[in-house]
């Protein structure tokens, strides 16, 4: 599924080192709330708006999207 989403990113001009460096945040996300991709999947609505601005984790969010 990651590789499905790099090669999206890649066709929607996304350059190849911001195509791979999503692939490592999503997964640093799953291994953060301890869910799989395929949960993230189903669940992004909710936990995306965690790791915003003004999101409850906003704090890590804020250095996991510095990365």
């Amino acid at each position: 599924m990651l590789k499905k989403f790099e090669n999206w990113l890649l066709q929607n001009n996304y350059k190849p080192n911001t195509a791979k460096d999503y692939q490592y945040r999503i997964k640093r996300v799953c291994k953060k709330e301890d869910i799989s991709l395929d949960m993230l999947v189903v669940n992004i609505a909710n936990v995306l708006p965690q790791y915003e601005l003004s999101g409850a984790k906003s704090e890590y969010g804020s250095s996991f999207w510095k990365i």
